[in-house]
């Protein structure tokens, strides 16, 4: 099944150096398929770039249930799940011919909610396109939203390992013609 995909080969990994670093607590390494390159370190230390989760570390994907859905006018009440891998990608009918959209939700939110569902068919109405839905409600579910905002770097990256993906099976190029998104946590 696809979907389980998203949780085979990943771990957390941690060199002896970094357990002996004093700013190990503000790093966070993932090792996974789902990430660019199998590996993505996050650093949320006061010299890091990304210091708006309130020192929230990013979870590995593993633990985050991520899905993409994939849609396109063929099939644009039923949804095809999507992942980084050439079986996945070769099972859909993505096209490297049409252009992307990708829509993600944002906080508390969901990828199959009605405004999510509706852009999408506006979108099919007004384009033969490819649309790809981020549907990562187990990561940006509540209470906790500086939990959320770290988490959207994880997902990030799983999305930019699926871009990687579909330029290597199908010959898409990295373009996305249409982002859209309710971001949690980082500017668009």
């Amino acid at each position: 099944m696809i979907t389980m995909m998203f949780y085979q080969a990943e771990r957390t990994v941690l060199s002896k150096a970094e357990r002996n670093n004093p700013w190990y607590f503000f790093r966070r390494c993932c090792v996974s398929d789902l990430l660019p390159n199998g590996c993505e370190c996050f650093d949320i230390s006061p010299s890091s770039d990304f210091t708006n989760s309130l020192f929230h570390l990013p979870k590995c994907p593993q633990s985050l249930g991520v899905i993409f859905y994939f849609y396109d006018r063929d099939h644009t009440t039923t949804s095809l799940t999507i992942a980084a891998d050439s079986q996945s990608i070769e099972s859909t009918p993505f096209s490297s011919q049409r252009n992307t959209a990708i829509i993600a939700h944002g906080f508390a939110d969901s990828g199959t909610a009605q405004w999510i569902l509706e852009m999408k068919d506006e979108l099919l109405n007004a384009e033969d396109l490819n649309v790809i839905l981020v549907d990562w409600k187990k990561a940006a579910k509540g209470p906790n939203y500086f939990q959320a905002v770290a988490n959207t770097r994880t997902v990030g990256a799983m999305l930019g390992r699926l871009l990687q993906a579909l330029n290597s099976y199908s010959g898409a190029g990295f373009e996305v013609s249409r982002l859209f998104d309710r971001v949690t946590g980082c500017p668009s």
